[in-house]
Protein backbone atom coordinates (compact mmCIF):
# COMPACT_ATOMS: atom_id res chain seq x y z
CA UNK A 1 0.00 0.00 0.00
CA UNK A 2 2.92 1.90 0.99
CA UNK A 3 4.43 1.82 -2.39
CA UNK A 4 0.99 2.83 -4.26
CA UNK A 5 -0.04 -0.99 -5.25
CA UNK A 6 -3.36 -2.42 -5.11
CA UNK A 7 -4.00 -5.51 -2.82
CA UNK A 8 -6.30 -8.58 -4.16
CA UNK A 9 -7.46 -11.43 -2.16
CA UNK A 10 -7.24 -14.85 -3.80
CA UNK A 11 -9.97 -17.66 -3.99
CA UNK A 12 -8.52 -19.18 -0.88
CA UNK A 13 -11.82 -17.10 0.86
CA UNK A 14 -13.85 -19.57 -1.31
CA UNK A 15 -12.91 -21.44 1.98
CA UNK A 16 -14.03 -19.61 4.49
CA UNK A 17 -16.60 -20.81 6.76
CA UNK A 18 -18.32 -17.49 7.47
CA UNK A 19 -17.89 -15.39 4.50
CA UNK A 20 -20.13 -12.37 5.78
CA UNK A 21 -17.16 -12.39 8.85
CA UNK A 22 -14.06 -12.50 6.40
CA UNK A 23 -15.59 -9.95 3.78
CA UNK A 24 -15.23 -7.79 6.98
CA UNK A 25 -11.53 -8.86 7.87
CA UNK A 26 -10.65 -8.48 4.20
CA UNK A 27 -11.89 -4.85 4.16
CA UNK A 28 -10.30 -3.72 7.61
CA UNK A 29 -7.33 -5.16 6.35
CA UNK A 30 -7.16 -2.59 3.40
CA UNK A 31 -7.66 -5.20 0.36
CA UNK A 32 -9.00 -3.63 -2.69
CA UNK A 33 -10.45 -6.63 -4.27
CA UNK A 34 -11.80 -10.15 -3.45
CA UNK A 35 -11.47 -12.29 -6.44
CA UNK A 36 -13.95 -15.22 -5.60
CA UNK A 37 -16.18 -18.21 -7.24
CA UNK A 38 -18.95 -17.49 -4.62
CA UNK A 39 -17.39 -20.35 -2.93
CA UNK A 40 -18.78 -22.89 -5.58
CA UNK A 41 -16.20 -24.78 -8.56
CA UNK A 42 -17.35 -21.85 -11.39
CA UNK A 43 -18.30 -18.64 -10.50
CA UNK A 44 -21.75 -18.32 -12.16
CA UNK A 45 -22.66 -21.47 -9.64
CA UNK A 46 -22.10 -19.24 -6.37
CA UNK A 47 -23.66 -15.76 -7.83
CA UNK A 48 -26.29 -15.91 -5.18
CA UNK A 49 -23.14 -16.00 -2.73
CA UNK A 50 -21.42 -13.35 -5.06
CA UNK A 51 -24.19 -11.12 -5.14
CA UNK A 52 -24.49 -10.91 -1.10
CA UNK A 53 -21.11 -10.14 -1.12
CA UNK A 54 -21.55 -6.97 -3.60
CA UNK A 55 -24.36 -5.84 -1.08
CA UNK A 56 -22.66 -6.68 2.27
CA UNK A 57 -19.40 -4.80 0.79
CA UNK A 58 -21.44 -1.77 0.44
CA UNK A 59 -18.79 -0.48 -2.16
CA UNK A 60 -15.84 -0.77 0.76
CA UNK A 61 -14.29 -3.29 -1.67
CA UNK A 62 -14.06 -4.20 -5.56
CA UNK A 63 -16.02 -7.81 -6.22
CA UNK A 64 -14.45 -9.57 -9.09
CA UNK A 65 -15.94 -12.84 -10.32
CA UNK A 66 -13.52 -15.46 -11.15
CA UNK A 67 -13.69 -19.09 -12.36
CA UNK A 68 -15.14 -20.38 -15.50
CA UNK A 69 -16.18 -16.86 -16.92
CA UNK A 70 -16.46 -16.99 -20.25
CA UNK A 71 -18.79 -15.93 -22.93
CA UNK A 72 -21.82 -17.63 -22.29
CA UNK A 73 -21.60 -16.38 -18.34
CA UNK A 74 -19.89 -13.20 -18.44
CA UNK A 75 -22.82 -10.80 -19.04
CA UNK A 76 -25.02 -12.48 -16.33
CA UNK A 77 -21.85 -11.96 -13.45
CA UNK A 78 -21.52 -8.47 -14.73
CA UNK A 79 -25.34 -7.67 -14.71
CA UNK A 80 -25.20 -9.41 -10.89
CA UNK A 81 -23.31 -6.30 -9.98
CA UNK A 82 -19.62 -7.52 -9.62
CA UNK A 83 -16.72 -5.09 -10.43
CA UNK A 84 -14.74 -7.18 -12.10
CA UNK A 85 -14.67 -10.75 -14.15
CA UNK A 86 -11.00 -12.84 -13.99
CA UNK A 87 -10.82 -15.46 -16.47
CA UNK A 88 -8.10 -17.49 -17.94
CA UNK A 89 -7.72 -17.59 -21.84
CA UNK A 90 -4.84 -19.31 -23.36
CA UNK A 91 -3.82 -22.02 -26.03
CA UNK A 92 -1.31 -24.38 -25.73
CA UNK A 93 1.02 -24.41 -28.50
CA UNK A 94 3.60 -26.66 -26.60
CA UNK A 95 2.69 -29.50 -24.34
CA UNK A 96 6.52 -29.69 -22.55
CA UNK A 97 7.45 -28.30 -19.15
CA UNK A 98 9.54 -24.91 -19.04
CA UNK A 99 11.27 -25.12 -15.68
CA UNK A 100 8.59 -26.46 -13.81
CA UNK A 101 6.03 -23.57 -14.70
CA UNK A 102 4.04 -25.38 -16.84
CA UNK A 103 3.30 -25.75 -20.74
CA UNK A 104 3.90 -22.69 -23.31
CA UNK A 105 1.07 -20.87 -24.14
CA UNK A 106 -0.46 -17.84 -26.15
CA UNK A 107 -3.40 -15.58 -25.57
CA UNK A 108 -6.69 -17.26 -26.97
CA UNK A 109 -8.06 -14.30 -28.95
CA UNK A 110 -10.99 -15.86 -30.07
CA UNK A 111 -12.40 -16.20 -25.88
CA UNK A 112 -10.94 -12.51 -25.19
CA UNK A 113 -12.86 -11.43 -28.68
CA UNK A 114 -15.77 -13.46 -27.34
CA UNK A 115 -15.75 -11.90 -23.83
CA UNK A 116 -15.06 -8.59 -24.47
CA UNK A 117 -17.61 -7.89 -27.24
CA UNK A 118 -20.33 -8.39 -25.03
CA UNK A 119 -19.09 -5.00 -23.57
CA UNK A 120 -18.99 -2.85 -25.74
Amino acid sequence: KSLGLETTFHRAFDFSENPKESLEKLIDLGFDRLLTSGQKPKSIDGIGLIRDLIEWSDGRIEIMAGSGVNASNALELANAGVDALHFTSHITTEPKDYFGMGVKTIPDPEKIESISKLFR
